[in-house]
């Protein structure tokens, strides 16, 4: 950095950091006197690079509270952009798990106060998108600070990336993050929920290269070890629940890390997964209910339909079967027809209903097969001079169903840390 002066205001000292789009520089602000840290980013004048450097700006402007970095100002010299931030004291999370797992009652303590400034940045309309151990540092008598809101957006907002373009980290993303969805509160409430497993096994639980992890983290859930005090393992279970819908918001996890770190049994409400009725069961019903009650007219039509079940494609009877869990498919949904009657002589009489069928009981409906049994029926002469209607035609359609660089645990950065 050749620079050591910003806009004649700010002297740069010595290097606290580096990330993938920033360096942060300790320096002193010659107005006001003071000790701050300035973070310079590296980008070009590109305008997603702008543009996400401009976010920052306005995002981390716009939040106050005490356990967020405060911005001082922003500019531009020499072509630099660059962001003044209070100065922070002290290291980060990430140091201090080079010396291993930390207590339960230390790591639900500043996770409570953590997850505090996380759910005022929710509130606020932004979700941070990167929440890691190295941007969450510890000043003086280890008072955390969230920190690094480089690739924050408020919430739905257009994500600010280049072609092909992932950012974030890998390790602490949550698993609909991979599979393309758009980050949420839910997300940061997940990449938190592993920052604190980290916190108490010493261990990043989806650690390796990008794409091992990626692939672990849609394959498996995170392990919670039984060394885990129960109240705090029932917390971290609903923060990394596999459906977003399911995990606490960041004001709910404060409340219960702040019991957990107490002693107290945390009440940790998960909502219920609501089950769709299976396509099958209602297909039962509805076939069951038309065969309670079966007029005598109805018998005459019954050689047309079995026809038409015969030339319905058995493919697409079998498409709507569900899976089982080792990748067979589960019973299949079948139909019977019984057997029909030769067609009546026609008479004069009036048509009288069928007696009724046997005492409708608690039982299920037999089960559905689809075994067609039809007896040959007389087809009438065709008149010579008339051609054979033509096949319906196919109204089928096609269908389909829709379907950063990682850094290690030791990774620095921040303000006064980590970019």
């Amino acid at each position: 950095m050749s620079l050591t002066t910003l806009d004649g205001r700010y002297e740069l000292g010595m290097l606290l950091g580096q990330g993938g789009m920033a360096d942060v520089f300790r320096a002193v602000d010659t107005v006001l006197g003071r000790d701050v840290a300035v973070k310079i980013f590296r980008g070009g004048s590109g305008s997603v690079d702008r543009a996400r450097f401009l976010a920052e700006c306005h995002l981390s402007a716009g939040l106050h509270h005490p356990n967020l970095v405060t911005v001082y100002d922003a500019g531009t010299d020499n072509g630099r952009d660059y962001l003044v931030m209070r100065l922070i004291e002290g290291k980060t999370l990430a140091d201090k798990l080079d010396w291993g797992a930390l207590e339960a009652s230390w790591v639900c303590e500043v996770g409570a106060v953590v997850a505090q400034a996380l759910a005022h940045v929710h509130a606020s309309g932004v979700v941070h998108r990167d929440i890691k151990p190295s941007n969450i540092l510890l000043g003086q008598g280890e008072v955390p600070y969230l920190a690094d809101f480089g690739i924050a957006l408020p919430s739905g907002a257009r994500r600010l990336t280049k072609g092909g373009q992932f950012l974030g980290t890998i390790a602490y993303t949550a698993p609909e993050q991979i599979q393309g969805a758009q980050a949420t509160a839910a997300a940061d409430v997940y990449a938190f929920g592993l920052v604190l497993l980290e916190a108490l096994t010493g261990r990043v639980e989806f650690d390796g290269p990008e794409s091992a992890a990626a692939v672990a983290k849609l394959n498996r859930a995170p392990e919670i070890p039984d060394t885990i005090p129960d109240g705090v393992a029932a917390v971290l279970k609903a923060m990394l629940s596999e459906d977003p819908a399911r995990r606490p918001t960041a004001a709910s996890c404060a409340e219960l890390l702040r019991a957990a770190a107490a002693g107290e049994a945390p009440e940790v409400t998960i909502p219920p997964v609501t089950t769709p009725e299976p396509i099958t069961e209602r297909i039962t019903e509805r076939i069951t209910r038309r065969r309670r009650v079966r007029p005598a007219y109805l018998v005459a039509g019954g050689a047309a339909i079995a026809a038409a079940v015969l030339l319905f494609p058995a493919s697409v009877l079998d498409a709507g079967s569900p899976r089982s869990e080792n990748g067979k498919a589960g019973e299949p949904t079948t139909t019977t027809v019984p057997p029909q009657a030769p067609p009546a002589v026609p008479s004069t009489r009036p048509l009288q209903p069928a007696p009724p069928g046997p005492p409708i009981t608690g039982q299920p409906p037999a089960p559905i097969t689809r075994e067609v049994v039809l007896v040959p029926q007389p087809q009438p002469q065709q008149p010579k001079d008339r051609k054979p209607p033509k096949n319906p035609p196919d109204n089928g359609g096609k269908g389909g169903d829709g379907g950063g660089k990682r850094p290690g645990p030791g990774d620095k950065g921040g303000p006064g840390r980590e970019p």
